[in-house]
């Protein structure tokens, strides 16, 4: 049986085969079967024909009867009553939904596939409170995603991990922005000593778990450092990162000191 594919394609234009249900797609030699795509990019979606009215144009995308979410309009190659629909102009994909320009009328006949990964949709009821979790004492993982070019989930058991019950957040590094470039109005700390002289070291108490710790206090610090004290839900936090810098110059204030008296 020969196929009539058209005379004069352009290169990505789209065939489809009626009776086989098969596409074809020209890639500017030659009409290739998307089915040579990889498998596990190719996703035959569900047929929703049935709902078509001539009025309603946003149908649900899926697959298997689960919701799934294509990457692009154009990820989505669609037919419609045997004519290829363009996504430029004749539908589009806005999440897991279908969305025609015309309503389809009733009796079309519809199938379409998906190329590419396409995220599940998973839907999921719950709570979240607005209470501090002090009792929970396990340790829960971040999720990483990423997409080269695919969607994966990646989780880390061993180099990052938070306690609810204690807020620990423990990772074995920890690298902050420092670059000069990034800078500006950099001076370097005077009168440090005289500044550590005005705060106090603590150990304390967490009132919220009794776990032991030291530290400083931040309204002292914020009289010294007001710029090493961030607010936030009337509770004030410190930025100890930027008490390193203070104890450098200390630190070369007192050895010079020393060399002075030496000498």
């Amino acid at each position: 049986m020969s196929l009539n594919f058209p005379s004069s394609p352009s290169i990505g234009q789209i065939y489809y085969d009626e009776t086989a249900q098969y596409f074809y797609e020209w890639d500017g030699t030659v009409w290739r079967g998307i089915s040579q795509y990889s498998s596990s990019h190719i996703q035959s979606l569900d047929d929703i024909s049935g709902s078509f009215d001539g009025i309603e144009t946003t149908f649900p995308i899926t697959y298997g009867s689960s919701p799934i979410k294509p990457v692009s309009s154009e990820a989505v190659r669609l037919n419609l009553g045997g004519v290829i629909q363009d996504p430029a102009n004749d539908y589009s994909v806005s999440g897991s939904n279908l969305i025609f320009s015309t309503a389809p009328a009733s009796g079309l006949t519809f199938s379409a596939i998906s190329l590419g990964s396409a995220y599940n949709v998973v839907e999921v009821e719950t709570q979240i409170g607005s209470e501090d979790d002090n009792s929970t004492d396990a340790n829960f993982y971040p999720v990483f995603m990423d997409q080269t070019p695919d969607v994966n989930l990646k989780i880390s058991t061993t180099k990052l991990k938070f306690n609810p019950s204690t807020g620990r957040l423990t990772a074995p590094l920890i690298n902050s922005p420092s670059d000069e470039n990034l800078k500006k109005d950099v001076h370097t700390i005077e009168n440090a000593v005289d500044k550590i002289n005005q705060l106090r070291g603590v150990d304390f108490v967490w009132k919220g778990n009794d776990e032991k710790s030291m530290g400083v206090i931040a309204q002292e610090l914020q009289k010294v450092f007001p710029e090493l004290v961030a607010e936030e839900n009337d509770e004030l936090s410190v930025n100890y990162n930027g008490l390193i810098a203070v104890l450098i110059e200390a630190v070369k204030e007192l050895s010079k000191g020393r060399g002075e008296e030496g000498g």
